[in-house]
């Protein structure tokens, strides 16, 4: 697959995406740098997590649409491109089976907590993957389908290899054509900077079931 060094063009995406979402760019590092802080104090390590577990998600998202007879993509056509997809029940698995685990980053999650109970330690760190992880249906479900507002979810349901999100590894993988419109993330990032505040307390606390199932 051609990337971003492939051509001038897409170059030119990458700066327009940054001129467009830099505030929503900046808002995620600020996030990923408060979870760093209340878990582990390893910033590089948080920044590599959320580089890594977005494109986890691209790459999740990619592969759905690319090979739609594997027993995932099978559940996600069911519970997202049917009638069925509309309904409490056919959101919640989709939401919990495909998004949450399979391309949200919960497989990965588990990866760490495994890795971290045979080894002694976390080689990304989990608070970051489990923020994004949880942030993919909760943005998917708020932004994407409780607005009227258009968005790039309704180009990708166009051409389904297309506009996978997140927007920016679109931009780098070449799933977006060039010139192609840029996703308003800074709007996005203001649902995900609260649900990173609302995860801080529950950070080595009694509560942390990422700690307790890690040990």
């Amino acid at each position: 697959m051609k990337t971003i060094f492939d051509t001038d063009n897409t170059r030119n995406s990458l700066i327009n995406y940054y001129d467009q979402n830099m505030a929503g760019t900046l808002v995620l590092l600020l996030s990923t740098i408060i979870l760093s802080y209340s878990s582990d104090k390893k910033y590089i390590k948080g920044v590599i997590s959320i580089i890594i577990v977005s494109f986890v998600t691209w790459y999740g998202h990619l592969s759905l649409h690319k090979y739609p007879n594997n027993p995932i993509s099978k559940i996600h056509s069911w519970t997202h491109h049917s009638a069925f997809g509309k309904t409490f029940f056919g959101k919640f698995l989709e939401y919990s089976i495909v998004e949450t685990f399979f391309f949200g980053g919960g497989l990965l999650l588990l990866f760490l907590m495994w890795f971290h109970r045979e080894f002694g330690y976390y080689i990304l760190n989990p608070y970051v993957v489990f923020w994004w992880t949880l942030s993919v249906p909760i943005v998917h479900e708020l932004y994407y389908h409780q607005t009227k507002k258009d968005n790039i979810h309704r180009l990708h349901h166009k051409n389904a290899l297309h506009n996978l999100g997140p927007d920016i590894w679109d931009v780098v993988m070449k799933s977006k054509d060039n010139g192609e419109i840029i996703e308003d993330e800074n709007t996005i990032s203001i649902i995900m900077i609260l649900w990173c505040l609302c995860i801080i307390p529950f950070i080595h606390s009694k509560y942390d079931f990422i700690q307790i199932l890690s040990n």
